[in-house]
C-alpha cells in the first residue's frame, strides 16, 4: 500500500476518533442541561434528536473539511431503526435539523465545559497559590454573507474597504493550558467595539485568588480598579505604556520598585479621587498592589 493510500485509510478509519476522545470529557448531563436553555421541549422525537444535533455541531467544528452529511454518517448520529439497523436521513433534512437548535444551548454547553476544564486546569497550574489567567484579542475574517455584512460590516482598510466582514474576538484563557474560559465576539470597528469594551464583559468570569495577564492596550484605570474590588485576591499584571508617568515610592530590589502611577483626570473623577498604588519594575512591567489609600 502506498503512502497516499495509507493516509487516506487512516483518515477514513479515525475520522471519529477525535470526537470520541473529546466526548469522553463531556458529561452527558451537561448536554441535557444545555438543551434546557433552548426551546427544545416542543420538538418531537426525530431521527436526529436535539442531543444528536448538539454533537453534530461539535463534529462540524472538529471536521471542518467534511460535509455536514458526511459528519452525520461518520459519527452515526441518526437514531437506529426499530429492527436495529442503521438509520438514514435525507441529506437535505440535516441543515433543517441544525436550525432547530438555537445558539443558547451551545453557549450554555460551552460555559459548563469551560468552567470544568479551564478553571480547574488554571487552579492546578497555579503560581504562588494564584490561578493564572490571560486575556487577549484577535480578529477573524468571516464568510462573505449578507447576514455577516449586516452584523459585522466591512471595515475600512488602507486601500479602501475590506472584501470580507471582520469580527473582533477577546478571550479569557487559562494561561498555561490555553483553554478558553469565556470569549466575546463583536464587530471589528465602531464606537465601543474595541478590545477593552469586549473585555469588560469577561472580568466577572475571573475567580478570586487569581492573577490575570494582559497587554498594555487593556489598561483601563476605572475598570481595573473595579476588578480588584470584587472577590478576594484578584490581581493583574500588564506592561506599562511608554508615556506612563510614575514616581518611585520604595526600592525593594534592583529590578522591582513600589511606585505610584499618575492616572488620568477621568479616572480620578470616577474613583472619587482615590489614589491607587501599583507595583512596577524597571522593565516597565506593572502589576496591582491595588489597595486604595
Amino acid at each position: 500500500m502506498s503512502l497516499e493510500s495509507s493516509l487516506h485509510h487512516l483518515l477514513e478509519t479515525s475520522a471519529g476518533t477525535g470526537l470520541t476522545t473529546f466526548a469522553s470529557d463531556i458529561d452527558c448531563r451537561w448536554v441535557q442541561l444545555a438543551l434546557e436553555h433552548g426551546d427544545t421541549a416542543k420538538l418531537r422525537n426525530r431521527k436526529l434528536p436535539p442531543e444528536a444535533v448538539v454533537w453534530l455541531v461539535i463534529g462540524m467544528a472538529l471536521f471542518r473539511d467534511h460535509s455536514i452529511a458526511d459528519v452525520v454518517r461518520r459519527l452515526e448520529l441518526v437514531v437506529p431503526n426499530r429492527d436495529g439497523t442503521a438509520g438514514r436521513v435525507v441529506d437535505g433534512s440535516i441543515p433543517k435539523a441544525r436550525t432547530r437548535i438555537s445558539d443558547k444551548p451551545l453557549r450554555r454547553l460551552f460555559e459548563l465545559c469551560s468552567r470544568s476544564w479551564a478553571q480547574s486546569q488554571a487552579s492546578e497550574d497555579s503560581w504562588r497559590d494564584l490561578a493564572v489567567y490571560a486575556i487577549d484579542g484577535t480578529t477573524l475574517t468571516l464568510q462573505d454573507t449578507d447576514e455577516n455584512r449586516q452584523e459585522f460590516t466591512l471595515p475600512r482598510t488602507g486601500r479602501g474597504q475590506s472584501g470580507y466582514p471582520k469580527a473582533r474576538l477577546v478571550a479569557l484563557i487559562a494561561a498555561r493550558s490555553h483553554l478558553i474560559v469565556d470569549a466575546q465576539i463583536g464587530p471589528f470597528a465602531g464606537k465601543g467595539k474595541g478590545e477593552t469594551s469586549l473585555a469588560a464583559h469577561l472580568w466577572h468570569r475571573v475567580p478570586s485568588h487569581s492573577l490575570t495577564l494582559m497587554d498594555r492596550n487593556f489598561l483601563d484605570y476605572a475598570e481595573l480598579f473595579r476588578f480588584t474590588q470584587v472577590g478576594q485576591e484578584r490581581h493583574w499584571l500588564l506592561r506599562l505604556r511608554k508615556n506612563s508617568v510614575i514616581k518611585n515610592v520604595r526600592v525593594w530590589r534592583t529590578e522591582m520598585n513600589l511606585a505610584k502611577l499618575k492616572s488620568d483626570a477621568m479616572f480620578a473623577v470616577t474613583t472619587a479621587l482615590c489614589r491607587i498604588r501599583w507595583t512596577c519594575g524597571s522593565s516597565t512591567t506593572a502589576s496591582t498592589a491595588s489597595r486604595s489609600d
